[in-house]
């Protein structure tokens, strides 16, 4: 019985490491997948953040190349116009220089026809007068085309630098385009990333939550797994008691029927018999029946039936012996009574084994009806056996059958 309460108690303790080791790992699962879970989520706020940053620089560097192409178009109109018109008023002093130059052609001639028609010193003087003038037409024609070619040649450099400045600026650009297209395709790249990734982060999330809620239900369980588990306990602890008590009972019975006197007492109602009475037992030995009175009330009873002869045709042999009530009892030694309390509950359970063996059941088995088994039922200690008594058959492990307390048992003498 003690191997069986320390094994029940290992059990009960494994039971609850068990319980307490699947909570344990449930709660650190709860914790690390929340975890998992926060950590998912910030990664998916800074993902989300850069995505948007990446398309406002990606807005913001379109419209800034929008802008600079319009200016560098109009810039480039500008340019385009001021050529034109350079162009025409070069086309304008060349055309003035071609006809100061003919007209200075025409009047050299017109000259020469002169010298050749004058004489005298007249004539040298109105040529000199005429010399003088044509040079300083000739000197302001020279000036007048000099300061238009410098302003040609200074225009010609300032348009020539502008070109090529704007050469410059169109290769910058149309490089600056080219690494923008770059930037976008990365950007495209990167947003169809984000996109996955957000994707799989939304997947990831479901899951987990599909996983929190299990882990919930699981929480759930273990809880009323717990709640059935205490509930055991406390049974089995109520089982231990009412065993314990049993087994008390139990072996104190045995040391009673151990450890007693040689003389004991079957008590039928009132009256005494000593079954281990030298006569008693030497009437065993021979064979001989026991005669019992009418006071042992055995009227009704199934050893009743048996072929037994009457008072007056039995002759007693040498070894029998007759019993009577406790005037024709033979002396007998200490005799070690019963209390009446055990006696009452004794009297309590003849009826019921009366019953019993009158219905023809008798542990199992039918009543016997032929004079050795009715003898054998008046055989001594017979009835005292723990499997053919319903004093003590009441006293097993069935949950149903009354308790007998302590005080209720013989004290020791």
């Amino acid at each position: 019985m003690e191997e069986y309460f320390q094994i029940s108690d290992k059990t009960r303790t494994l039971e609850h490491q068990y319980t307490d080791l699947l909570t344990r790992k449930l709660r650190m699962e709860t914790v690390l997948v929340e975890e998992d879970y926060n950590d998912l989520l910030a990664t998916h706020l800074e993902l989300v953040s850069k995505a948007r940053d990446s398309e406002d620089d990606y807005k913001r560097q379109i419209s800034d190349l929008k802008t600079m192409v319009d200016k560098l178009s109009q810039d480039n109109a500008g340019k385009e116009d001021d050529i034109r018109k350079l162009m025409e008023e070069n086309k304008n002093l060349v055309s003035v220089v071609q006809n100061l130059e003919r007209k200075k052609k025409e009047e050299g001639e017109q000259e020469e026809k002169s010298k050749g028609g004058k004489k005298g010193d007249g004539c040298l003087k109105d040529e000199g007068l005429w010399e003088m003038e044509g040079f300083k037409k000739m000197d302001e024609i020279h000036r007048i085309a000099k300061s238009v070619e410098d302003e040609l040649r200074s225009n010609l450099n300032r348009l020539q630098e502008e070109c090529i400045r704007y050469r410059g600026d169109t290769e910058k650009m149309a490089s600056e385009i080219e690494k923008l297209k770059l930037k976008n395709i990365e950007s495209i790249e990167k947003i169809e990333e984000i996109k996955e990734s957000r994707a799989d982060l939304e997947n990831k999330l479901k899951r987990l939550e599909e996983e929190n809620t299990r882990l919930l239900k699981e929480s759930v369980c273990f809880d009323e797994l717990r709640r059935s588990i205490s509930e055991k306990d406390e049974i089995i602890s109520a089982l231990k008691e009412n065993m314990k008590q049993k087994s008390e009972v139990i072996e104190m019975q045995r040391k009673m029927i151990a450890e007693g006197p040689r003389e004991s007492k079957i008590i039928l109602n009132d009256d005494f018999c000593n079954i281990f009475d030298e006569g008693v037992l030497k009437a065993e030995e021979g064979g001989d029946e026991l005669e019992l009175g009418d006071e042992y009330n055995t009227k009704g009873l199934p050893w009743n039936d048996a072929s037994a002869k009457p008072k007056a045709e039995k002759m007693k042999s040498k070894g029998s012996v007759s019993i009577r009530r406790k005037a024709s009892a033979p002396k007998v030694e200490k005799v070690r009574k019963i209390p009446s309390k055990v006696v009452k509950s004794m009297e309590k359970t003849r009826p019921d084994m009366d019953t019993r063996m009158e219905g023809g059941i008798l542990d199992g088995k039918e009543t016997p009806k032929t004079p050795e088994a009715s003898k054998k039922l008046l055989t001594p200690g017979y009835l005292l056996r723990p499997e053919n008594s319903s004093y003590f058959a009441d006293l097993t492990f069935n949950n149903s059958s009354p308790m007998i307390k302590k005080d209720q048992l013989p004290k020791k003498k």
